[in-house]
């Protein structure tokens, strides 16, 4: 169960780790601010929905983090068995397959590992739910749409 969170009680501790933000049931994932990411979501609805104005909606955002690489030793010993079997298809003994041996499969670690610094994982976890009271959040931070609902 993750950590359920009230916007007014948003800290930077709570915010750390997350890169992207979303409504908690929003498939694609867009923004790296939680603002805009609640902006954008109640521009879409809020703003032109009158019964919607009048209530206490609360909506629920998610922050998510960057999912973790596999240990590099799971992809190494992947490559490794990869690598030598296809070699040994055309060059190796037709009997016999080639063992790795520790040379090989410390060059394949460093190897995946090499690549695993370079990889930045697109796919996300959520690890905080924030609990978003959306007529207040909407007087903090886009009072404007409060005038338009008044000039209704």
């Amino acid at each position: 169960m993750l950590p359920k969170v009230q916007y007014a009680d948003l800290t930077d501790e709570h915010r750390a780790g997350v890169v992207l933000w979303g409504e908690v049931n929003e498939e694609h994932l867009r923004y790296d601010d939680l603002d805009q990411a609640i902006e954008n979501y109640l521009d879409g609805w809020w703003r032109f929905d009158e019964d919607a104005r009048k209530d206490e909606t609360m909506l629920t955002f998610a922050g998510h983090k960057r999912m973790e690489m596999p240990k590099a030793d799971n992809d190494a010993e992947w490559v490794l068995e990869f690598m030598l079997e296809r070699w040994d298809e055309d060059l190796g003994d037709p009997d016999e397959a080639t063992k790795p041996n520790e040379v090989m499969r410390a060059a394949a670690v460093l190897f995946v590992e090499v690549i695993q610094n370079e990889y930045k994982p697109w796919s996300c976890e959520p690890i905080i739910e924030i609990i978003v009271p959306v007529r207040a959040w909407v007087e903090q931070h886009a009072p404007e749409w409060l005038k338009e609902s008044d000039d209704d």
